[in-house]
């Protein structure tokens, strides 16, 4: 398995934790953050065989996002997964450019 798989498979599977607590603690959320994460659930779903371009439309969706959850543990999981997706995009720049 490559790096950048690895990478896709860790940032998917924390994505889906994120999801999971905010459905499993009834979290309310701004109609903009929903918004943003239903993109982002679309993406997830539909990432197979994707290249570099694919994954930079959820950079915008991350933005939205970013400093306007309240909640505590969600904003620590959300941080999480944060890492792991720009290290990805990261990933993916150095790889597109050195090839």
């Amino acid at each position: 398995m490559t790096e950048i798989s690895k990478l896709i498979k860790s940032a998917k599977s924390t994505f889906i934790k994120v999801i999971k607590h905010i459905n499993k603690h009834n979290i309310v959320l701004s109609s903009n953050i929903k918004s943003n994460l239903k993109s982002l659930i679309l993406l997830w779903r539909d990432n197979q065989n994707k290249d570099v371009s694919y994954y930079f439309k959820m950079k915008d969706n991350h933005t939205n996002i970013n400093g306007k959850i309240s909640d505590e543990v969600l904003q620590i999981l959300w941080m999480d997964y944060l890492e792991i997706a720009m290290k990805l995009r990261l990933v993916m720049m150095k790889n597109n450019y050195l090839s």
